[in-house]
């Protein structure tokens, strides 16, 4: 399948507003603190050489807090894209993302985040990380999670704020 065509049927059949259909479907799996989790900052990891776009949705106990299009630098690292300016209070995140470059998968991708995927009594950091062309997962979207401590490079990894 054409993935570049694919992508042009997607935006062309639901409109410009790509932010209405990442947004549109949302099951819920309940707001309630036992069943969520503290989610921090959001990174992503390009293993291009050139910046790569990406659409982001995300939503908070079924509230849209975050929708935009990222544009992630290249060069083989992780590039902290969205500080955490929601509230440290456990809850449900879903992350709806996908690929505008036309070197990244097209596909629609949804991660639904509870208390299940808690890091070590962490907060926990989502990684989105775009595989280059060579790599085992060539032009796929990866998707990763990681405890602040797991970035002892990386200046300015963090939860929300309490």
């Amino acid at each position: 399948m054409d993935m570049a065509r694919s992508r042009r049927n997607f935006l062309k059949k639901n409109g410009v507003a790509v932010a209405a259909v990442l947004g549109a479907g949302c099951t819920a799996l309940g707001s309630d603190e036992d069943e969520g989790l503290v989610v921090g900052d959001i990174f992503f990891m390009n293993h291009h050489s050139d910046a790569r776009k990406v659409r982001l949705a995300i939503d908070r106990n079924d509230n849209q807090i975050y929708d935009r299009t990222v544009h992630v630098p290249g060069g083989d690292r992780y590039l902290k894209t969205i500080t955490a300016r929601w509230s440290s209070e456990p809850a449900v995140f879903k992350l709806t993302y996908v690929g505008l470059s036309e070197e990244v998968e097209s596909e629609i991708y949804e991660r639904t985040l509870t208390a299940e995927d808690a890091v070590d009594g962490e907060c926990t950091i989502p990684v989105i990380d775009l595989k280059a062309p060579g790599s085992q997962r060539q032009g796929r979207i990866a998707f990763g999670l990681m405890k602040p401590s797991q970035f002892r490079d990386h200046v300015g990894v963090s939860c929300p704020e309490r």
